[in-house]
């Protein structure tokens, strides 16, 4: 015998309820580790060994819940307090920037790094606008090279 989820009664061999007509699934048993697999499991989905075991009924029975308390943390040492920062000293005095012209491009190189300018744009604007950059230099690359 075999009960369908609204635990009516059956016959053994019937594929059908003959109260609800709810249709009866046959499970399928892992026969290295004994894991009940779905009709469709090619493989065991616990051990990973190809399908090969016997047909069983299907039961109604609940899942099994298990909790898994969380882990207690571990007191955590203070860590030492850090030491006072050193106040800054500059030994020697800032070099001079070192100046290269290339065809009318000036390119200046220093010691000490210059402030940029805030442009309001953010990253995500920059990102854009170089993709779009790319595309349009890609586009006609193509066309010239297509004439």
């Amino acid at each position: 015998m075999w009960q369908c989820s609204q635990h009516h009664e059956n016959r053994e061999g019937t594929k059908f309820c003959a109260k609800c007509g709810e249709r009866r699934i046959e499970k399928v048993v892992c026969s290295a580790c004994g894991t009940t697999l779905e009709p469709e499991d090619a493989f065991c989905t616990s051990c990973g060994l190809k399908r090969g075991g016997q047909p069983v009924e299907t039961t109604s029975a609940p899942p099994v819940v298990v909790e898994v308390a969380p882990p207690t943390p571990e007191p955590v040492a203070a860590a030492p307090a850090p030491p006072p920062p050193a106040p800054a000293v500059s030994a020697t005095p800032p070099a001079e920037p070192f100046r290269f012209n290339f065809g009318g491009a000036v390119i200046e190189a220093s010691d000490e790094p210059k402030k940029l300018k805030k442009s309001g744009k953010g990253p995500m604007t920059t990102a854009m606008l170089s993709f779009v950059l790319f595309a349009v230099l890609l586009v006609i690359a193509l066309y010239l090279a297509s004439r």
